[in-house]
């Protein structure tokens, strides 16, 4: 009987857990996201899935911004957008990532009312949008807010990816002291 119980409250919180995060965010369809998209009403478009799904095809216009949707990426030292209320889309395969990120960009400060959840590539495939394999667009490195700040300060991989320290520690899930971000610096498609 213990064991029934317990589950059950594990049920309970984790259905808790994922209403609170779909509350949140405002779903769009595969067509909304695309006309959305084509008008410009986005600033940004976040791919939030594994490396392996972006090379897999992405959308159009999209910035990879791999893990957002789990601990360990302080979202505010990628994008120099939070103070800027910048308008987002964020999708990975299903949705479901994708609002676990819009969550954690609203703890970083983000404004809830500008995050739009665009879903997944299986809807958008689905609906008969296409995928892409083309470079992302990423955040020009002297955009205020920018937290690189100088891009001659920043060193990149073997791969071509820029790498950097930093010391903040703010946000409510990244641990105290430095840790990597790694994020792909390709020419600013806007």
């Amino acid at each position: 009987m213990k064991r029934y119980v317990s589950g059950f409250w594990t049920a309970a919180v984790a259905f808790h857990q994922i209403s609170e995060v779909s509350s949140r965010d405002v779903e769009l369809s595969p067509r909304q996201l695309a006309e959305g998209l084509r008008t410009g009403a986005f600033d940004y478009l976040l791919d939030v899935r594994t490396p392996g799904e972006w090379e897999s095809g992405h959308l159009p216009n999209a910035t990879k911004m791999f893990r957002l949707g789990s601990s360990g990426v302080d979202p505010t030292t990628i994008m120099g957008c939070r103070d800027k209320n910048c308008t987002m889309a964020v999708y990975c395969r299903t949705g479901v990532r994708a609002g676990r990120a819009i969550t954690r960009l609203v703890e970083y400060g983000f404004r809830s009312s500008s995050l739009y959840n665009g879903g997944g590539v299986r809807q958008w495939k689905d609906a008969g949008f296409e995928l892409v394999d083309s470079p992302e667009v990423v955040p020009r490195c002297d955009e205020p807010g920018y937290e690189c700040g100088a891009c001659s300060d920043c060193e990149r991989d073997e791969q071509g990816v820029i790498v950097f320290e930093t010391d903040s520690a703010s946000g409510p899930t990244q641990a105290a002291g430095y840790f990597l971000i790694a994020l792909s610096l390709l020419p600013y498609l806007f």
